[in-house]
């Protein structure tokens, strides 16, 4: 079985770049794409975004929580590229039984994910061709954070998902990627510090709830009267992983009458990959994000 987490045990499973890759991240494939590597990939998700010319050449093997384990086995891949939070434990775990080289990766931070981008062009052996690139965004993403703070920075409310019965929001703090490239970009999460609590209803009212030992508490789940007493002045509203659109604008505009964020009509629709897709992507949200707060 070979699972790794850091690159150096993942470089010593290699004598050569892999030739055979599936990629079970959306954003990774995109990478790779944008690297050159399209002849490497036989295997990608539903959700990953590729040529239509190059449909025909590879298989599409399921959703991200939902592979289908026989036909990435099928493809005899040399290596499997996963993710912590993309992609379901017990799909990771079949795939390491089944002797396959699996890299898991769990990028927090954009520093991280940069690091990810070189530790990808490393294995391929492609430093020289994309350097330019990544050093170019390096220097973008420092530059950010230099030049944001200079404006007021915005607090704002993400809402990853919703629910009706009962109403709540997802959402993430500060331990989160998504935290972290908005930081960047001169916003100030207005759940920076809010973990989840378990179950459900303690979550809501804030209660004492169960041992979170061992659970993932970044995404909590917050109702309408924690968001207003957080009074953010933006709300960002992404089309991923739940598709928020213009109804649930109005919405907002609704229940938060006479608040700052819907006097100032600050709150908007957001490409969701721009926060979510920790790849090459970076490079456009480093451009696209900062408009929101200024």
């Amino acid at each position: 079985m070979a699972l790794v987490f850091d690159f150096d045990s993942l470089w010593s499973s290699f004598t050569s770049s892999p030739k055979r890759v599936v990629s079970l991240v959306p954003s990774t494939t995109e990478s790779l794409l944008a690297f050159g590597l399209a002849s490497s990939l036989v295997g990608v998700t539903d959700y990953c975004e590729i040529p239509e010319e190059l449909e025909s050449h590879l298989e599409r093997i399921g959703g991200t929580k939902n592979p289908d384990i026989s036909k990435i086995l099928s493809l005899k891949p040399d290596l499997v590229i996963a993710n912590q939070e993309e992609n379901e434990r017990k799909f990771v775990e079949s795939l390491i039984g089944a002797d396959l080289v699996v890299w898991l990766t769990f990028p927090k931070t954009v520093t991280e994910a940069v690091e990810d981008l070189w530790h990808l062009a490393r294995l391929f052996k492609i430093e020289r061709v994309v350097a330019h690139q990544l050093e170019t965004l390096e220097r973008v993403s420092e530059w950010t954070m230099l030049v944001e703070p200079e404006h007021s920075r915005a607090r704002y409310f993400c809402p990853i998902w919703q629910s009706d019965d009962p109403e709540w929001w997802m959402t993430f703090n500060g331990e989160t990627y998504a935290n972290d490239i908005l930081r960047h970009c001169g916003g100030v999460n207005v759940f920076a510090q809010r973990e989840r609590v378990y179950p459900l209803a303690a979550d809501l009212v804030d209660g004492d709830g169960v041992d979170s030992e061992g659970r993932d508490t970044r995404y909590p789940r917050v109702s309408i009267n924690e968001i207003l007493e957080a009074e953010p002045d933006v709300i960002l509203l992404p089309s991923e992983p739940f598709h928020f659109g213009e109804d649930h604008i109005q919405k907002f505009r609704d229940t938060m009458k006479g608040t700052p964020v819907v006097e100032n009509d600050a709150i908007y629709l957001l490409d969701g990959r721009l926060i979510t897709w920790h790849g090459i992507r970076i490079a456009e949200a480093l451009v696209e994000l900062p408009r929101y707060f200024r």
